[in-house]
């Protein structure tokens, strides 16, 4: 009788275990598919409860995706914004893939990400700089482009630039 209870109990759990993670891994299927629809705001909803998830978090690609949907949001709503939140979350999940990337195939496309944000970073740091209305934004935001543009190409020379 004892041991029926506990295979009930291990059975009832290892389902439960099971439907756990095959709900992560369909939100990160689901964040997946709305962004190749370019439903960027569907997307994050879905990306955000996959990274927010023990097991989905620690995939490489939960983070590149995040990454890229930010990064489309941004140049949707925020692209004009020198102080955007969204590129800068996006920048952040790019860094996160990076640091769990040993070599995958995911990797040039994160590269390509942190490209594009970095050459905003550069543009808007410039753009504040030149007209003079906001020197501590254009110091800023030229201080996240030398960050950003080091993961493009780790030998720049900023002091030749």
């Amino acid at each position: 009788m004892k041991y029926n209870r506990h295979l009930i109990l291990i059975f009832v759990v290892s389902i439960f275990v099971c439907g756990t993670l095959r709900s992560q891994t369909d939100n990160l299927f689901m964040a997946q598919q709305l962004t190749q629809a370019a439903k960027f705001d569907s997307a994050l909803i879905f990306v955000d409860l996959a990274s927010t998830h023990a097991e989905t978090s620690k995939d490489l690609f939960t983070w590149y995706l995040r990454g890229f949907i930010l990064k489309e949001l941004y140049k949707s709503k925020e692209n004009n914004d020198p102080n955007s939140k969204l590129r800068e979350e996006s920048f952040k999940s790019c860094i996160k893939s990076l640091e769990m990337d040993n070599g995958s195939e995911i990797r040039p496309k994160t590269i390509q990400t942190i490209k594009y944000l970095a050459s905003r970073y550069k543009n808007d740091a410039a753009s504040a700089l030149n007209n003079g209305h906001d020197y501590e934004t254009g110091i800023a935001n030229y201080e996240m482009y030398k960050k950003a543009y080091l993961y493009v190409d780790p030998a720049m020379n900023f002091d030749r630039q």
